[in-house]
């Protein structure tokens, strides 16, 4: 969880310093722009790529050549060209992106069965706490010293989580077949379209990770230009949004385990988040600010409480010989729709002008995720 946290404070500490660098360099904002979109791209392929490599090499390994990678691409940064930065900002993202189903293996080869979604769900609360972190730390460095010490601060502690990590390498590396074949990386796609059940999960993560990182890019906006909340106010609105989700993984890892039945807590979860984007979607400035906050807390508390559950399920019906490529697969659908999130949503608003379109549209991809998902809690209860 440290590792990836660190792995994650790396990640984004590129958009919570976008303003900075974009001024510091002269860069143009839609270069940044790019920029960021090549770093999610690139987690996307270090994402279907760990898993053959993990059954050879092992995961701690593995993780610790990929933090290796984003700490390159971290010092690359710190360069003053905009095509040696561009190269590090990818180097990052490919770091980062293997990180979380390396973690996912390991908890599902090392962890409690029992408690299985509770440990997955608190390991995926590394990445909106790097996040947090990011944002919070960076523009304290960036003003009192310089953009670039941040980076410098972030390469020597992966460069610890690297040594630490090495005490685990034992462990975690038992099961390492150095005589294996290193599959092709679409191998785990291939796993995922021969089982209904995965390609259900994989499609659940695609759609719920687009909701997820829509309303993350056009929640600001939304309360700021339809709703006439000030800036300030909207900016504390996502914050408590990341907040309560960040939370109500631990609580929904909980009541999985409590259950029995994670796959109904997910189409729950994602039930009520398209109920909340479609009476986001009928909101307007007239409805009192109360009512509204909670209307999106209750978003957040759904909206971003699923990702723990959804690794848990895909981990716990992996064949155990083809468990990294099958994570792997899983997760290139949910990097798929995280990086689409935004950009589909910015198609509809460009489409239609209206911000109520935007939700309708969250509103459906969490409805087809949560329908997916509970099709297969039904068969699987009976």
């Amino acid at each position: 969880m440290v590792a990836q946290t660190l792995a994650a404070v790396g990640m984004f500490a590129i958009p919570t310093l976008a303003a900075i660098i974009k001024q510091s360099l002269g860069l143009s904002s839609a270069m940044i722009g790019y920029q960021t979109s090549l770093a999610f791209g690139m987690g996307g392929v270090s994402a279907v790529l760990v898993g053959s490599l993990v059954r050879k090499f092992g995961p701690c390994r593995v993780f610790q050549v990929g933090q290796m990678i984003l700490a390159i691409g971290c010092v690359l940064v710190m360069s003053s060209s905009v095509i040696i930065i561009t190269v590090g900002i990818g180097l990052i993202g490919f770091g980062f992106g293997a990180a979380s189903p390396i973690t996912s293996i390991i908890l599902a080869r090392h962890g409690t069965p029992e408690r299985r979604n509770f440990l997955f769900s608190m390991k995926q609360m590394s990445t909106p706490l790097g996040a947090a972190i990011a944002g919070i730390i960076s523009p304290i460095i960036a003003e009192t010293w310089a953009w670039q010490w941040v980076f410098g601060m972030i390469v020597i502690l992966v460069l610890a989580s690297i040594v630490g990590l090495s005490y685990f390498h034992r462990i975690w590396d038992d099961e390492a077949d150095h005589n294996a074949r290193i599959t092709p990386p679409w191998v785990g796609f291939q796993i995922v379209f021969a089982d209904q059940t995965l390609l259900r999960l994989a499609l659940t993560g695609f759609f719920f990770a687009l909701a997820q990182l829509g309303l993350t890019a056009f929640l600001v906006l939304f309360l700021v230009e339809d709703l006439e909340f000030s800036v300030i106010s909207a900016g504390l609105m996502l914050s408590m949004v990341h907040g309560i989700g960040v939370a109500s993984r631990l609580m929904w890892g909980e009541i999985a385990d409590r259950t029995g039945n994670p796959l109904a807590v997910l189409s729950f979860i994602g039930g009520v988040a398209a109920v909340c984007a479609a009476i986001a979607a009928m909101t307007s400035s007239e409805w009192p600010q109360g009512l509204i906050y909670g209307l999106f807390l209750v978003f957040g508390l759904s909206g971003y409480g699923w990702s723990g559950l959804h690794a848990a399920a895909v981990a716990a019906i992996a064949k155990p010989d083809r468990l990294g490529e099958t994570i792997s697969g899983a997760f290139g659908f949910l990097f798929l729709g995280a990086w689409a999130g935004p950009s589909l949503a910015a198609l509809v608003f460009s489409i239609s002008e209206d911000y109520s379109a935007v939700f309708m549209f969250f509103c459906v991809s969490a409805a087809i995720g949560a329908i997916l998902t509970g099709f297969r809690a039904r068969t699987q209860s009976r």
